[in-house]
């Protein structure tokens, strides 16, 4: 007995195959075929691909699930004459490989997923409430469903020329289809991913007009460098271009190359952080990612140009009548000239690039051994030294190697000390690996570094 071959129900094409007709997606299918869909690099919130026709076009196709958690929606996107109405062969596809290649592993959860068209993403956010505040009023009566819409002159006129072969296989822009410049464009520091990464990592978000008049809320924005390159000049589309065009291994180049693939979001290595943030806050589009305010305008941070802030521990003594019994306390600060400011204080703190603190963000200049010395002050420590401890703890912290710069109380009967470097090179004698009559391999040598007699370290005062 013939059985139906169901969906898998754990796979993307499993969750969302119930928005496709089975037309579109016997269709699709042949399309999965080697070389036809080449998929990009996946990013945090989606990815893109490209679909060859036999006709010799090739369509871009996007896929974004960043709606998947809240609102149960995987956005869509195709630049195919089809897709101007409808869920089309060439996104079923995609879909398809992306369970193949195994990114569906991305998507959160394993529920039904609603699968909407770009286009229409705002009228269905009109509808929907999200899925974590679910809406306690009784639902309302199914609308009657809407009639296809037909195809705008710009997609007639573009598969007329792809058909004659006039405009070499790509399809004509389309506004509204990854081509029409939003109202507002922000770019959003991302305090997971910059931390995931150790490096500044700026989400692209925009907002786009009403219908009704005002904008609507942040939504992801996934663009490539020629399509930005279509818009109206602008400073936030200079800004985009630039981000861009960067080095995504490296991020302190750029390249042409690095634009191609629509993209949403940009890594900003330590050489470019103060440029970029410079930039951004100049044109007040620079926030912070707060996706549990969503439907909130955007706040715009401002830049503290200024030096770098570094983390240093700074030690208190208490008041106590007798002198000598001050107890010590040594808490972490931020430290820049003369200004001190409680590692505790930032809203945010991302070393090893910035912080942002009373809507300002600033930069910042810590390794790897200052940061898990601030991380352990942030999460409300501090080190308490009773003052007949005070001797071997200055012995004990001296000893521990690349620990943060550490301030005396003003009126301690301490000082810190520094001997004078002297530097010396240790040559090893290279060991014969071969035949003497080959010669030996190369020597190694290892710079030490001396000090003057005393050395380095805190010694008691009188």
């Amino acid at each position: 007995m013939l059985q139906r071959k169901r969906q898998d129900t754990n796979s993307l094409a499993g969750r969302c195959a119930a928005d496709f007709a089975a037309q579109i997606r016997r269709r699709g299918i042949a399309y999965t075929s080697p070389g036809i869909v080449r998929l990009g690099r996946p990013e945090l919130d989606g990815v893109s691909a490209t679909v060859r026709s036999p006709s010799g076009a090739s369509y871009l196709v996007d896929v974004d699930w960043t709606e998947v958690v809240d609102l149960g929606l995987l956005i869509v996107s195709c630049t195919c004459p089809y897709a101007a109405r409808a869920l089309c062969k060439h996104i079923w596809a995609v879909i398809l490989m992306i369970d193949e290649k195994g990114i569906a592993s991305r998507v959160p959860g394993n529920e039904r997923i609603d699968v909407v068209l770009e286009d229409e993403m705002e009228e269905e956010l009109e509808k929907r409430t999200p899925l974590s505040s679910p809406d306690p009023r009784p639902a309302a009566s199914t609308p009657p469903a809407r009639a296809a819409r037909p195809p705008s002159w710009e997609d007639q006129l573009g598969d007329l020329a792809r058909r004659s072969g006039t405009y070499g296989g790509s399809p004509f822009p389309r506004p509204g289809r990854g081509i029409a410049r939003p109202a507002e464009i922000w770019f959003a520091i991302h305090p997971g991913h910059s931390t995931r990464h150790r490096d500044l990592v700026l989400q692209f978000l925009q907002r786009e007009a009403r219908k009704s008049g005002g904008l609507g809320v942040l939504k992801p924005l996934r663009v490539s460098e020629p399509t930005v390159r279509g818009w109206e000049p602008s400073p936030e589309r200079d800004a985009l271009d630039r981000l861009l065009g960067l080095d995504p291994e490296r991020g302190t180049s750029y390249d042409p190359r690095f634009g191609t693939w629509p993209c949403g979001s940009a890594l900003i290595r330590p050489p470019l952080v103060r440029e970029t943030l410079r930039l951004l806050s100049s044109i007040d589009r620079l926030c912070v990612f707060q996706p549990e305010k969503k439907g909130e305008d955007p706040v715009p941070l401002s830049f503290d140009d200024g030096e770098a802030w570094r983390f240093e521990l700074v030690a208190a003594a208490g008041e106590p009548d007798d002198r000598s019994r001050k107890e010590w306390t040594v808490e972490g600060m931020l430290v820049r000239g003369d200004e001190r400011v409680p590692v505790t204080e930032p809203e945010i703190f991302l070393p090893p690039c910035l912080f942002v603190r009373e809507g300002r963000v600033a930069l910042l200049q810590v390794d790897d051994t200052e940061s898990r010395w601030a991380e352990w002050f942030r999460a409300g420590h501090r080190l308490q030294v009773p003052p007949q401890m005070v001797p071997a703890f200055l012995e004990r912290i001296h000893r521990i190697p690349s620990v943060p710069f550490l301030h005396l109380p003003d009126d301690s009967e301490w000082t810190q000390t520094s001997g004078e470097p002297r530097p010396r090179m240790v040559i090893d004698r290279p060991m014969r690996s071969g035949p003497r009559r080959f010669p030996p391999a190369d020597f190694d040598a290892e710079i030490k570094f001396d000090y003057a007699v005393g050395g380095s370290g805190f010694a008691e005062i009188g």
